[in-house]
C-alpha cells in the first residue's frame, strides 16, 4: 500500500464520529443522507476501512451540512498523516526552490509529533528571536537531519539570521539564498534514527525580524508538510503592545479570528492534529 493512499484510522475515525454526533445523527441517518452505506461509515469510524475514496469523504461532509472554508478544512483533516503536502502550499517562493538553491536536503521521512514555538517582539516592534522545541519521529531508517527555512526582510539582513542554542542537534549547514531572501539550515541529529524512533530537539532562531512603524502590520507563521499532533505558537510583546491581533491560515495569511492579549502581553494559538498547511499570528500597530 502506498503511503499517500493511507488514512490514519484513529484520527479520521474519531473525527467522523465526533462530527456525526455533533450533528445529532446515527450511523443509519448519516447513511441515508449521504448515500454511503452504514457498513462503510462503521468501518471508517472503527478504523477497518482505511482507504476511503475522496468522493465518499465529500459525500459525508456534505451530508453533515459542512460547507465553505470549513468543508475544505475538514477534508484536509482526514488527509493521511503520511501524506506530504506540496511545498508550494507551505511557503512562497516554493521551499523546493529554496532547498535546491541552498543545497539543503528535505526531510521527507520525518513527522513532527509536537511543536511549540515562542516568538518575542521587542521594544522596536521587531520579532527579536524565537525558541523552538520539536518532538520528531522517523518514518524510515536513516533519518539524520532536520531542515529549517527562515525568511529575511531583505538581502542585507541575511547575515543576521541565525540558528543557535541547539539541544539534541547541531547546525551542520547554513546556506543563504540572496535572490529569495531566505536562509536554509540543516540540523545534524547526530546518530541516524530508526523507523518509529522519536527525539526531542530544540533551538533558538534570530535575525529574521524587522523594526515596524506604527500603522504597519507584522506576523509570524509556521508551515507543515505533514499533519502535526500538537502545535502551539506563542507571541510575547516585551515592549509596546499592538492595537489588534488575529489568527491566520495559508500562505496568503487569511484571517480566521481576532485574538486577545493576556495580562502579560502574550497571545497564542494551539491545536491538536493540525493538517498540513500554514498557521500564524498577525498584528497591527
Amino acid at each position: 500500500m502506498k503511503g499517500e493512499d493511507r488514512v490514519d484510522e484513529h484520527e479520521s475515525g474519531a473525527r467522523l464520529r465526533a462530527l456525526r454526533q455533533e450533528g445529532g445523527l446515527s450511523q443509519a441517518a448519516l447513511a441515508r443522507r449521504s448515500g454511503v452505506s452504514v457498513r462503510t461509515i462503521r468501518g471508517l469510524e472503527t478504523g477497518r476501512v482505511t482507504r476511503p475514496h475522496t468522493s465518499t469523504l465529500e459525500a459525508l461532509v456534505d451530508a453533515l451540512g459542512i460547507d465553505g472554508a470549513r468543508r475544505e478544512h475538514e477534508l484536509r483533516r482526514w488527509r493521511s498523516a503520511d501524506t506530504l503536502a506540496p511545498f508550494s502550499e507551505i511557503m512562497t517562493p516554493s521551499a523546493d526552490d529554496v532547498l535546491a538553491a541552498a543545497g539543503v536536503r528535505a526531510a521527507v521521512d520525518m513527522r513532527i509529533r509536537r511543536v511549540a514555538r515562542r516568538a518575542y517582539v521587542d521594544a522596536d516592534r521587531c520579532v527579536g528571536y524565537s525558541t523552538n522545541e520539536l518532538l520528531i519521529e522517523a518514518l524510515a531508517d536513516g533519518l539524520d537531519h532536520h531542515p529549517v527555512l527562515m525568511t529575511a526582510d531583505n538581502q542585507d539582513a541575511l547575515d543576521q539570521v541565525q540558528v543557535e542554542d541547539t539541544v539534541g542537534c547541531t547546525v551542520a549547514l547554513r546556506r543563504p539564498v540572496p535572490d529569495l531572501a531566505v536562509v536554509a539550515f540543516e540540523l545534524d541529529l547526530g546518530t541516524p534514527m530508526r523507523s518509529g524512533e522519536s527525539r526531542v530537539i530544540a533551538f533558538r532562531t534570530s535575525g529574521a525580524g524587522r523594526p515596524v512603524e506604527v500603522g504597519e502590520t507584522d506576523w509570524t507563521i509556521d508551515g507543515f508538510r505533514r499533519s502535526v499532533g500538537h502545535h502551539s505558537l506563542h507571541v510575547v510583546f516585551t515592549g509596546p503592545t499592538p492595537q489588534r491581533v488575529w489568527e491566520t491560515v495559508d500562505v496568503e495569511r487569511s484571517r480566521v479570528r481576532e485574538l486577545t492579549l493576556d495580562p502579560f502581553g502574550g497571545v497564542h494559538i494551539a491545536a491538536e492534529d493540525r493538517p498540513p498547511g500554514v498557521y500564524g499570528i498577525e498584528w497591527s500597530w
